[in-house]
């Protein structure tokens, strides 16, 4: 007897293996872009921006272009942030608002060269539906386009997007592109690569697309300016903080099994030891993009609540989705299966110094484009074998998980959304109360790196958010 589907489940399986229409699509991206609006306006400026905002006044921008990043002297070299930083100070006046609007609309691109990129995928339903739960959920991606100082993180997200679709749109049309459009897209892929690895040093995965890209094209002329840029990012680093990996090794706290600890519990941990402590970073970053653990580099144990579900469900699908890829069950595109799993890869390395949930963006959207990918794949087949007992149970299986972390991903977000909106109007009555217990997790005052005048008037744009929102409540 041969195994079928109910009536029910195919109509829903076939929905979602259905294209889609581009219309709905785009209604999800918008509807995304809408919601997201009023979070991004109202969500509080963090200490780092306050002490960002003050560091630039009495710098130029030569000093920028040429200093580390920060207020301390860090051992970050990311120019492009701080320049624009001081540039839209400058341009307007100090306007707060204008910092929200710049973040804004590069969620707005971001969602845009998704959706380009979703439409050249030939994502189903189901699959994109699975990528914006995972994306919505994701602290890295979540980060990149609230807090202002990580602001380069939402550059490489932009960047590393387009670098798919270039990709895709040369495996599509690559015989027609024509030969003089060569320069064109080797400034492209160089001038892209430079505004991610010169805003984060993650954007090293943008570059490292590019040059694969421009290895199949045969594009001498990109490769070229790839490597210039890349020498010009390693001497730059060395000339402005002395060296490529930094001053020290243990400069911050971070996960170590079950525990979180300080950079000297760090240092006595592991001996002084930084390559241990370096291979200890680059793993657990690596573990965590698949399974959700550990956070930080931390293990942590939950309760059985949504983040212990996600957990589970990530632990599961994850090493079921592992499973057909190594046997060959579902089929992918090659080239966008080895750029994905490529990003997740170099990301992680590139998390050696420490580890962190929000560091991890090319790694999360890879993440998240892989699990849909599978999804669509999945429902695909499943539809296609209604008929096979074994094959359709086999897929039903791993269907049910990817849909299992859809709900919890989605879940996970709505809630993420609800308490960014609840925390922004407590921190800003707390703020404007002079209270900065939320603002420096501590009782202590400002520090002497926020400027009195950036907190004055921060003070004023909160109260006028405040007096926006109690209005627009009645």
């Amino acid at each position: 007897m041969g195994f079928r589907l109910g009536p029910f489940k195919m109509v829903i399986y076939s929905k979602f293996n259905s294209l889609g229409d581009q219309k709905i699509t785009g209604t999800l991206f918008g509807i995304l872009a809408i919601v997201s609006f009023p979070i991004i306006l109202l969500y509080p400026y963090g200490l780092d921006d306050l002490q960002a905002f003050s560091a630039i006044q009495s710098r130029s921008y030569l000093d920028l272009a040429l200093g580390s990043h920060g207020w301390g002297g860090t051992a970050f070299y990311r120019p492009l942030i701080d320049l624009q930083t001081k540039l839209i100070w400058d341009v307007f006046a100090g306007n707060f608002f204008a910092f929200k609007l710049y973040q804004f609309l590069l969620f707005v691109l971001f969602l845009l060269t998704l959706n380009k990129l979703v439409e050249q995928l030939r994502l189903n339903l189901l699959g994109t539906a699975l990528l914006l739960g995972m994306l919505v959920s994701s602290r890295a991606i979540h980060d990149a386009f609230l807090w202002w100082v990580n602001m380069g993180q939402a550059m490489v997200l932009v960047c590393f997007s387009l670098v798919l679709n270039f990709l895709l749109a040369w495996q599509s049309h690559g015989s027609a592109y024509k030969a003089d459009s060569g320069l064109l897209r080797a400034f492209i892929y160089a001038g892209l690569s430079f505004l991610a690895l010169f805003s984060k040093e993650v954007g090293l995965v943008v570059l490292i697309g590019f040059a694969y890209l421009a290895y199949f094209e045969r594009n001498r002329l990109a490769t070229v300016l790839l490597i210039i840029v890349f020498a010009a990012f390693v001497l730059a680093r060395i000339y402005v903080i002395g060296g490529i990996e930094g001053r020290d090794a243990f400069m911050a706290s971070s996960g170590l099994g079950f525990s979180f600890l300080s950079s000297e519990e760090l240092r006595d941990a592991f001996g002084g030891n930084k390559y241990f402590f370096y291979l200890y970073n680059m793993v657990s970053q690596f573990l965590y993009v698949l399974f959700r653990q550990p956070v930080d580099g931390q293990f942590v144990s939950y309760s059985f609540g949504l983040r212990g579900l996600a957990t589970v469900a990530y632990a599961l699908a994850s090493g079921y989705i592992l499973m057909l890829l190594l046997l060959g069950k579902v089929r992918l595109n090659g080239k966008i299966l080895t750029v994905l799993i490529g990003a997740i890869v170099i990301n992680s390395l590139l998390s050696f110094p420490y580890a962190r949930e929000r560091i991890m963006v090319a790694a999360d959207l890879a993440a998240a484009l892989l699990f849909a990918l599978i999804a669509t794949s999945l429902s695909s087949v499943l539809i296609n074998k209604k008929n096979d007992i074994r094959s359709a149970a086999s897929f039903n299986v791993g269907l049910v998980g990817i849909q299992f972390i859809l709900l919890i991903s989605s879940l996970r977000g709505a809630r993420k959304y609800l308490g960014d909106f609840s925390d922004a109007i407590i921190s800003m009555r707390q703020f404007t109360a002079g209270d900065y217990r939320l603002l420096t997790e501590s009782d202590s005052p400002l520090p002497d790196t926020v400027l009195p005048y950036i907190s004055e008037a921060l003070n004023l744009h909160y109260a006028f958010l405040l007096e926006l929102v109690e209005m627009l409540s009645k």
